[in-house]
Order: C-alpha cells, then sequence, then structure tokens
C-alpha cells in the first residue's frame, strides 16, 4: 500500500481515541430542513407524493388506461398534451386544513411496507432506490420536511396491495433521544376486500405549530393555497384526478394563447440531455387576451395588481415557476426590464423526464441555475421571449402610428381564438402579421405638442382613444381631410 493511500484509510478509519463525534443533534437537522420551505410548498410536497402515486399506480398498470405515457392527438395536429398523458380519473385527493389539525388522504395505490422503511421515512434517498420515470420526488425528504414544518405529532397509515402499516410520531420525544433516529411502525399483511378503493394513504398532523395553526385559519392563506395547487398540480387535475380543498373540488386552469390562420404561438419540442440522463422539453410561447386592450401601456403606474405575464414553467408537472419576469428568464439581460407594455406575453414551458434531471431546488420552489438542463431551457425561454418583445414592440409603434382602430395587428388578435396548448400546432416560430403602419418612413415628420389634460381627456374620450399619439394622429387627420386634401 502507498503512502496516499495510507493516509486515505487513516482518514476514514482513525483510532477510536483520535475521533470527533461530527453527527448533527435532531433539533439543529429539522430546523435546518424546514428553515427553507414555506408552509405552502410544504403542503404541496405531500400533494406530490400522492400524485406520484397515482402515476406509479398507472404505469403498473392500475389505472383505467395501461403503460406509459401516450401521444394524444389533437383537432389541430399531432402535438402531446402538457399532462401526463394517462388517465387518473377515479383517483382522489382531500385535504383538510383548520387550526386544529392538517389531513391528506388519497386512494394512489398505498405505501408498501419495504418502500416506507427503505425510502419513504429515511431522510435521503438510498443510491438502489429506482423511481418511475416523470416523478416529482427525488431527495427523500419532502414528505418528512412538511410534516415536521407543520406540526409535533404526525400519523401516516396506509394499506397497499401486499402490506399496511401505521406510523405515530410524538415529535418533541423523539427530538430528545439524541441515539434513536428510528420511527416505531405497526404493520402487517394487505387485507383488501375492495383492491380499488382500499389502496390508499392518510397522512394527518395534530398538535400544529402555533404560527402554523394561526395561518391554517386566515381565508387569505386557504386561497393561496387553493391557487397554488391549481396551478402547480394543473397536470393532474387536467388528466381527470379529484383533489379537494376542504370539501371543495378545485379546478384544472389549462393555459391557453391566442392563434387563427394569421396568429400561431411558438410551439416547439426538444429532448434535452445531461449527465446522462434525458429531458422533454416543449416550450409555447405566445399572447393573451387581454381585459384592457385599450388601456395606456406606457404608465406603468396604472398597473399595480398581480400580472400573471411572464414565464411558467412546469417539471413532471410540478409547477416550477410562475409568470416569472426576472433575470432568471432573461428579463432585464438578454432583453429590456418587464413592463406593463409586454403584459399580453405569456410562456409556458413543460419539461418531462427523470427527477433527478429536473432544474429544481430540494424544496422544488427555485431553478437551481447550476443545471446543464436548464442552461439548454434557458436558451430556449430567451429566443423566444426576443421574438415576442420584437412582436409587441411592432405592435405598440402601430397603434401609435395609425391608432388602435386602424391597428390591423390589433385586428388579428382581437380575431385570434383563446386556445388551450395542448390543441396548438408546432411552429418554429411566433407568427403575427405586421404592417406598413409598423415602420415609420424616412419621409415621415413627428408632430408634438402639449395640451391641458382635461382638454385632451374630453377629446380622447370624444374619440375612443388613450394613446396620446393615436388622439394627436386623429385630429391631424381630421383637419387634413376636411381644410387641405379638398
Amino acid at each position: 500500500m502507498n503512502e496516499m493511500a495510507k493516509r486515505e484509510e487513516a482518514v476514514i478509519k482513525p483510532p477510536p481515541d483520535e475521533v470527533i463525534d461530527a453527527r448533527p443533534t435532531k433539533r439543529f437537522f429539522v430546523r435546518m430542513l424546514v428553515r427553507d420551505i414555506e408552509l405552502v410548498p410544504a403542503i404541496i410536497d405531500l400533494i406530490d407524493n400522492s400524485v406520484d402515486g397515482a402515476k406509479r399506480l398507472a404505469a403498473e398498470g392500475g389505472s383505467k388506461r395501461k403503460g406509459r405515457a401516450k401521444k394524444k392527438k389533437t383537432a389541430a395536429g399531432n402535438g402531446t398534451r402538457p399532462t401526463y398523458g394517462i388517465d387518473l380519473s377515479g383517483h382522489h385527493i382531500e385535504i383538510d386544513v383548520d387550526g386544529e389539525h392538517f389531513a391528506i388522504r388519497d386512494d394512489c395505490g398505498g405505501i408498501e411496507l419495504d418502500r416506507a422503511m427503505g425510502y419513504a421515512f429515511r431522510f435521503g434517498r438510498p443510491k438502489d432506490f429506482d423511481p418511475i420515470e416523470g416523478e416529482v420526488g427525488q431527495f427523500g425528504v419532502g414528505m418528512k420536511r412538511a410534516l415536521f414544518k407543520i406540526g409535533e405529532r404526525f400519523e401516516v397509515e396506509s394499506t397497499a396491495p401486499k402490506s399496511r402499516f401505521k406510523l405515530c410520531v410524538p415529535v418533541v420525544p423523539w427530538l430528545d433521544d439524541e441515539e434513536n433516529w428510528y420511527f416505531p411502525l405497526e404493520h402487517g399483511e394487505g387485507d383488501l376486500k375492495n383492491p380499488r378503493k382500499d389502496l390508499k394513504t392518510r397522512v394527518e398532523v395534530t398538535e400544529l405549530l402555533p404560527s402554523v395553526a394561526a395561518e391554517f385559519q386566515e381565508e387569505t392563506f386557504l386561497q393561496r393555497l387553493r391557487s397554488r395547487i391549481e396551478f402547480s398540480h394543473q397536470a393532474a387535475l387536467d388528466s381527470g384526478m379529484t383533489i379537494k380543498l376542504n370539501g371543495t373540488a378545485l379546478r384544472s386552469r389549462p393555459p391557453a394563447l391566442l392563434a387563427s390562420k394569421s396568429v400561431k404561438p411558438r410551439v416547439v419540442s426538444k429532448r434535452l440531455k445531461a449527465n446522462g440522463l434525458a429531458v422533454g422539453m416543449r416550450l409555447y410561447s405566445g399572447f393573451a387576451r387581454l381585459q384592457d386592450e385599450g388601456a395606456d401601456t406606457d404608465d406603468p403606474d396604472r398597473f399595480s395588481g398581480v400580472s400573471l405575464a411572464g414565464w411558467y414553467v412546469i417539471c413532471n408537472g410540478r409547477m416550477l415557476l410562475f409568470a416569472d419576469k426576472s433575470r432568471l428568464t432573461g428579463w432585464g439581460l438578454e432583453v429590456a426590464d418587464y413592463h406593463p407594455q409586454y403584459r399580453r406575453f405569456r410562456g409556458y414551458v413543460y419539461l418531462n423526464g427523470d427527477s433527478a434531471a429536473m432544474p429544481w431546488n430540494t424544496a422544488k420552489t427555485a431553478i437551481d441555475e447550476d443545471s446543464p438542463i436548464w442552461r439548454a431551457v434557458r436558451k430556449e425561454i430567451v429566443t423566444a421571449l426576443r421574438e415576442a418583445r420584437t412582436a409587441i414592440n411592432k405592435l405598440k409603434r402601430e397603434v401609435q402610428t395609425a391608432g388602435r382602430q386602424k391597428s390591423p395587428m390589433t385586428d388579428r388578435l382581437q380575431e385570434a381564438k383563446v386556445t388551450p396548448l395542448r390543441e396548438l400546432s408546432k411552429s418554429s416560430k411566433l407568427v403575427i402579421p405586421s404592417s406598413r403602419a409598423a415602420t415609420r418612413r424616412a419621409s415621415d415628420k413627428e408632430v408634438s405638442f402639449e395640451v391641458p389634460a382635461d382638454k385632451f381627456d374630453a377629446v380622447a374620450s370624444s374619440l375612443g382613444l388613450v394613446q396620446p399619439a393615436a388622439v394627436g394622429k386623429r385630429v391631424f387627420d381630421y383637419y387634413y381631410e376636411r381644410e387641405v386634401a379638398d
């Protein structure tokens, strides 16, 4: 054995009297585990487990549609639906939230005893764990972190085809016992009278942490949780799964873009590879219908509410970015900072594949910018964003030059139909018809003057216009046609 090998062995197996106990204390470990995740994402993690269970059951032939995800033809072409591609109808997830307890129940296949003992309740994923493609779970901390985040006592009860178990953990006594990292459980064989209905799991947390109990009783929190579940698990809802929050069924919010014969969103599909893993990417970018078409987009103060414009990134059905308008997706770097004039823009990226290749952090709440998959995705995002920004700027110039009522680009967008993503055909670029009015001719002259605000508002209201440039152009044309042209 050479000298280097001897030194390495001495580090790995030092003499008993030359060691320092570097094991973390339980309280430190748990405190660090829950510190970097908020309450809503923690609950989403538990829902992820249920959805993964339903997808796993479907992959094993336990749902109505057997086999792996299949491409589904639509009326608009051969686009793959931005869902899981499998039938999850008949599966239910019920979530109860109040000031006394939290509970989530599902009929999504249960957890087999060997999976519970070897993975589900271990801190971290074993290296020999065999994941199912398309799952959200990756790091092996989501469920445990969520339970510790919510309260000081939790129970988990599950029935799977071959086994069943019940686990009850009083958190404070468990934390006080530094040497014992085990969770006690009762278990037995599966006893299924109705296999379809009896494959279920119940997770309940009581003795809620005071801050959690207070938040659970706020209607604003419940509204936020409801919206995040609907957006984060839109693919599951759209695949037929029923998810209820406090007895009320949540609804699918399938995203859509404007499309017609003359208006075509960018729709591209690619297979991305990194470190031996492959991820399927489908990108959509285009425009949404605006409720305020006549608003002055040059006045940011008029748009103080929450904007839905921006990029949405969905990994294995889990929403990772929501209406992002930051430098993460190119705003303020490769293109200008976001401005309300871009508020009609929407971009969607769906990534599907091995969870280990997904560009997310351990909490699945932020992008891992060092991910090679993300770097490849971001290039596609920036290309699409530049294209959309160019189209929006042309639209703005056209409206300023010709007025909204004489803008062909605006007319084409108004005529386009709000179309769900699943019905869009592939298109290598964003298509929106431009016009000569969008480009100022070299011989054109710019006319600029100021008038009292009250007089401007009266004239603008009379003409049905908002943009100062459009009002000025209309007034100039009015005078020219009546006093000069003849």
